[in-house]
C-alpha cells in the first residue's frame, strides 16, 4: 500500500475518532446534565413537601391565633356594650342634674330680677343663654312663661346706683 494512502487513513481513522470522542462527550455531559436535572428536581420536590407541611403548620397556628382574636374581640365587645349602657345612664344623670340646677338658676335670676322691676344686659343674655341652653338639654317649656316675663323688664345700663 502506498504510504500516501496509508496517511490518508489514518488520519481519516484519527479524525473519525476524533468526531466519536467528541460525540461522546456530548452525550455523557448531556446524560450528566440530566441526572443532575432530575437531582435537582428531586431536591425541588423534596423542599416543596416540607414547604408545604409547613405551610399547613402556619395554617393551623394561625387559625388558632384568629380563633383566640375573634374571643378577644368579642369579649372587648361586650365590655364596650356594657360601658356604653352605664355611660348612657351616667349622661342622663349628669342631664339631669344640669336640667335641675339650670332650672334653678333660672328661677332665682326670675324672682330676683321681677322683684326688682328692672335687668340689667349682661345679666338678661346670661339667663337667655342659660335657658337656650336648658332647652338644648331637653327641658321643657317650664321656664317659657319666665323668659318672656324676665325679657318684658326694663333693660338698665347698670343695677348699681351711683353715689352723688
Amino acid at each position: 500500500m502506498d504510504p500516501n494512502v496509508s496517511g490518508i487513513i489514518v488520519a481519516l481513522i484519527s479524525a473519525i475518532a476524533g468526531i466519536i470522542g467528541y460525540f461522546i462527550t456530548q452525550n455523557v455531559k448531556r446524560v450528566q446534565a440530566e441526572a443532575e436535572g432530575k437531582q435537582e428536581r428531586a431536591l425541588i420536590l423534596k423542599e416543596l413537601a416540607e414547604q408545604k407541611e409547613d405551610i399547613k403548620t402556619l395554617s393551623k397556628t394561625l387559625d388558632a391565633i384568629a380563633a383566640d382574636l375573634r374571643k378577644s374581640i368579642e369579649a372587648i365587645t361586650a365590655d364596650l356594650k356594657a360601658l356604653a349602657e352605664k355611660s348612657e345612664t351616667m349622661d342622663d344623670k349628669i342631664i339631669k342634674g344640669l336640667l335641675g340646677t339650670a332650672r334653678d338658676r333660672i328661677n332665682q335670676g326670675h324672682r330676683y330680677f321681677t322683684t326688682l322691676g328692672k335687668i340689667d344686659r349682661v345679666s338678661r343674655t346670661s339667663l337667655n343663654e342659660l335657658i337656650e341652653a336648658y332647652y338644648n338639654l331637653g327641658g321643657n317649656s317650664f321656664v317659657h312663661t319666665e323668659q318672656m316675663e324676665i325679657n318684658s323688664l326694663p333693660v338698665v345700663d347698670t343695677l348699681v346706683e351711683k353715689s352723688k
